[in-house]
């Protein structure tokens, strides 16, 4: 898992979340199953762009495509508004913490910088979007990324980075295959926190993501989601279109 392509796959799906329900045409009256099933698609693609860009008076989502990964910043314009800010967690790593302690099923609860952190993007829990497992009998990181709108496809399919433990930290390596057959390998460094969670962070990046322990995951109703964003698109239309009806 490269934590800048994953970052860029959330805010490539609020970028696509906004044109959907920002398309006021008759495509508002579809399913949310179809809504969700071009969401996904669109997300797909775009996680793999250097620069994604809406064109704030036509809603029109553009992307271009380069070799390097696409690296998302909450300081962006498009994230303000977007992203539910919290205070920044601390980030104190138990250098003592034993191997044992990683153990067990964790989910996303928080995702920062230096600067500012969130649990949320576009009403979208984090923990809809990252849930990872660590067992005592592999030394091994199951990582499950949900960036679309199929959360049994993506427990299904998690991806495995093995690891090794030293000084009360885990140093993974991750290795994914690009679409046109490219190796890319990153490595990934989780830590047990002062508070009990686990803090990943990845080489030469100032992105962390946060860990709570849980017994089982969260669910998250994509295709309810999908079918909210659409209803509250239709109620705002009608409204503009009765104020346009009364200022005629």
């Amino acid at each position: 898992m490269r934590m800048n392509k994953s970052l860029a796959a959330i805010a490539a799906l609020t970028l696509c979340l906004s044109a959907l329900t920002a398309c006021g045409d008759d495509s508002s009256n579809s399913t949310a199953a179809s809504s969700a099933a071009e969401v996904t698609t669109t997300v797909t693609t775009a996680a793999t762009t250097t620069t994604t860009a809406v064109e704030t008076t036509t809603t029109e989502v553009t992307t271009n495509t380069d070799e390097n990964d696409f690296e998302f910043s909450m300081d962006d314009d498009f994230a303000e508004g977007m992203i539910n800010e919290i205070p920044v967690p601390e980030f104190k790593p138990d250098e003592t913490a034993a191997r044992d302690a990683f153990n067990g099923k964790w989910e996303c609860c928080a995702i920062a910088d230096d600067k500012t952190a969130y649990d949320s993007i576009l009403g979208i829990p984090v923990s809809a979007i990252f849930h990872m497992e660590i067992t005592a009998d592999k030394d091994v990181l199951v990582i499950y990324e949900n960036e679309g709108m199929d959360e049994e496809e993506a427990e299904a399919a998690p991806s495995e980075a093995p690891f090794t433990f030293e000084n009360g930290k885990l140093t993974a390596t991750d290795t994914e295959t690009d679409e046109d057959g490219t190796e890319k390998t990153s490595t990934l460094y989780v830590y047990l926190n002062a508070d009990g969670q686990l803090v990943m962070t990845e080489k030469d990046s100032k992105d962390r993501i946060y860990f709570k322990q849980v017994n089982e995951f969260t669910k998250f109703d994509w295709e309810a989601y999908a079918n909210q964003m659409v209803a509250v698109e239709d109620e705002e239309d009608g409204t503009e279109a009765s104020e346009d009806s009364e200022a005629e």
